[in-house]
């Protein structure tokens, strides 16, 4: 079962935190709880939101900067590179727009485990990251020394399932 968060078609002016419990019997049988992610509906299909897991509690926290229908989903790792989406691009964090504002660059489909290396246009790294069981991971537009990055564009090095292919994103302040 999913909520429909529609405050009477105001938005958040920041990243809200949005939680759901549940059952582990009602999930299916072999299901992996690390892979459970917030799903939010955009009127055309679902963005999965980086997500936390806390088994022991049963529940799974998303932060959202836009409010819309939620649901918790089963995802499933990338087998390989070839469905790595990275979104929102542009992101434009803190402009309060539903379609570019969120709490940072979201990478999914890739694989448990694959490394996302953000680099500027001159080939120096910015951050790495890696996903998780689910198959996702957040850049928060920081650096490795947690300073928040300018506008710009950015190379993205994704690596994971013997391959390596390499994206743009753009962050727009």
């Amino acid at each position: 079962p999913g909520a429909d968060i529609s405050a009477g078609g105001s938005q958040p002016l920041r990243p809200v935190t949005i939680s759901f419990s549940y059952l582990p019997a009602a999930l299916p049988s072999g299901t992996d709880v690390r892979r459970i992610v917030i799903g939010r509906h955009t009127g055309s299909g679902w963005t999965l939101l980086p997500s936390s897991v806390d088994a022991s509690a049963n529940t799974v926290t998303a932060q959202t900067s836009h409010f819309s229908v939620f649901a918790p989903l089963v995802s499933t790792p990338g087998t390989s590179l070839d469905n790595v989406q990275a979104f929102p691009i542009p992101w434009k964090p803190g402009s309060g727009d539903p379609s570019f504002d969120a709490s940072g660059i979201a990478f999914t489909n890739l694989p448990e485990g694959g490394e996302v290396r953000i680099m500027t246009i001159l080939g120096e790294e910015v951050k790495s990251l890696n996903a998780g069981p689910a198959g996702m991971a957040l850049w928060d537009g920081k650096g490795s020394g947690g300073v928040r990055v300018g506008s710009g564009t950015y190379l993205v090095v994704v690596s994971g399932a013997g391959s390596r292919k390499v994206l743009r994103v753009a962050v727009v302040r």
